[in-house]
């Protein structure tokens, strides 16, 4: 499998849901993180605001 068809996985019953959140990276590749990280740091902020946390 190769590019898009590749993502097209992620479309499967098994990666969609209330726990699931998917962001596209605009001009990034295979390091976003280095390449776009203001874009990754604001997915994961998305991410943490869905969280539920708690204490033990």
């Amino acid at each position: 499998m190769r590019g898009t068809q590749a993502q097209r996985l992620w479309d499967e019953p098994r990666f969609q849901g209330a726990h699931v959140l998917h962001r596209r990276i605009p001009d990034a590749a295979h390091f976003p993180w280095v390449e776009q990280p203001s874009a990754v740091r604001a997915a994961f902020h998305e991410l943490a605001g869905k969280c539920r946390w708690v204490s033990i």
